[in-house]
């Protein structure tokens, strides 16, 4: 039964990112199945504001925000494409894990940490007042609602209570859709990285444009 959700997700995950104009994403996830990785990517500041509450488009009663516990977590490394245990070993080392809860059920959760990281091989350091989103995703029947920046909102208001005053996030190149949100959410590119990799065993990255 696991192997067989787990495929029904893997199906599900491929079929909604072709539907959102997603398909040279998809693309290249396919290509790394052949050991060659290629990883265009964005280092993004993001510019918000705590003065305005983004309005569900729904009824708001029925939402509310949880921070997510490593026994609500499991279904969601199914949902990301991530090896089982993945998400819980980020809560468990104290990084924040936010999710939005319709009638019980979390449709959308969202990460952040404050350390260092490394990703695609390059590492990020973080200031003491600087903090990194991660992980945001919205369940496909609940897109639409203006989920995704009002979970955004309490992750920043969370992460302002803990003297945080910069919060960046990372975004792939080729995915549109979240470039799309990205421009509304008045995110603005940094730096334009290139991740290549070979067999898993040789890698190399680049920066390719400041703004």
């Amino acid at each position: 039964m696991d192997i067989e959700r787990s495929e029904y997700f893997r199906v599900l995950m491929i079929r909604n990112r072709i539907r959102n104009g997603l398909f040279l994403f998809t693309l290249r996830n396919f290509i790394t199945r052949f050991g060659l990785d290629i990883y265009p990517y964005y280092w993004d500041k993001e510019e918000f504001s705590l003065s305005t509450e983004p309005k569900i488009k729904d009824n708001p009663a029925s939402y509310n925000v949880v921070d997510v516990t490593t026994d609500e977590i499991g279904i969601w490394n199914k949902v990301q494409g991530k090896p089982p245990g993945t998400l819980e070993k980020e809560i468990e080392e104290g990084h924040l894990c936010l999710g939005l809860k319709y009638k019980g059920d979390i449709v959308a959760v969202l990460f952040a940490k404050c350390e260092d990281f490394i990703f695609k091989k390059r590492t990020f350091k973080l200031n003491d007042d600087q903090a990194y989103i991660y992980n945001l995703y919205t369940f496909e029947a609940h897109r639409g609602k203006n989920l995704a920046p009002y979970l955004r909102y309490h992750c920043y208001k969370r992460l302002v209570e803990k003297g945080i005053n910069e919060i960046y996030c990372i975004t792939a190149f080729l995915n549109k859709s979240s470039l799309r949100s990205n421009k509304k959410l008045c995110i603005r590119h940094e730096i334009l990285f290139l991740y290549v990799g070979l067999f898993k065993k040789k890698y190399w990255n680049f920066i390719l444009k400041h703004y």
